[in-house]
C-alpha cells in the first residue's frame, strides 16, 4: 500500500482554500497509486494558534460541509485521507485533531489531542 504525505503551505484561517488544496493533492496522490494521504496536524487552518483560539468558525465539526471536497475526493479515488485541524472536542474547545475519512467519504476514526489527554476513538 502506498501512503502519501499531503504537504502544502496552508493559508491561515482559510478552511475552504485549504480543503480545495487537499482535494487536489488527494486526487494527484491517487493518480500515483496512493491509497492513504496524510495531512499535517493543523492543515485545515494553518498554525495560527491565536487566530484559532479567537474564532470558533475555525473549529470545523466532523460533519462540517466545508470538508465535503475532501470527502468527494476520497469517494472518487477510493482513497483514505487523514485530515488535521482544530476540531471541537467533548469539552467544547478545539483540540488538535485528525479526522480519518474513508474511501466512501465517511468518517472512519478520529484522534484528538487536547491538554494532557490523547484519546483515539473509532467512529461507528
Amino acid at each position: 500500500m502506498i501512503v502519501a504525505a499531503g504537504q502544502f503551505a496552508p493559508i491561515p484561517g482559510d478552511i475552504e482554500a485549504n480543503v480545495h488544496r487537499m482535494d487536489g493533492l488527494i486526487r494527484a496522490a491517487a493518480e500515483q497509486s496512493a491509497r492513504v494521504v496524510v495531512f499535517p496536524e493543523l492543515a485545515l487552518t494553518g498554525y495560527e494558534l491565536g487566530l484559532i483560539r479567537q474564532d470558533p468558525g475555525l473549529w470545523p465539526a466532523e460533519d462540517d460541509k466545508r470538508l465535503d471536497p475532501v470527502r468527494q475526493a476520497c469517494r472518487a479515488t477510493s482513497t483514505v485521507a487523514v485530515v488535521g485541524g482544530p476540531v471541537p472536542t467533548e469539552s467544547g474547545r478545539p483540540g488538535i485533531s485528525s479526522l480519518v475519512i474513508g474511501p466512501g467519504g465517511g468518517l472512519l476514526a478520529r484522534y484528538d489531542c487536547e491538554d494532557d489527554r490523547v484519546p483515539l476513538r473509532a467512529v461507528a
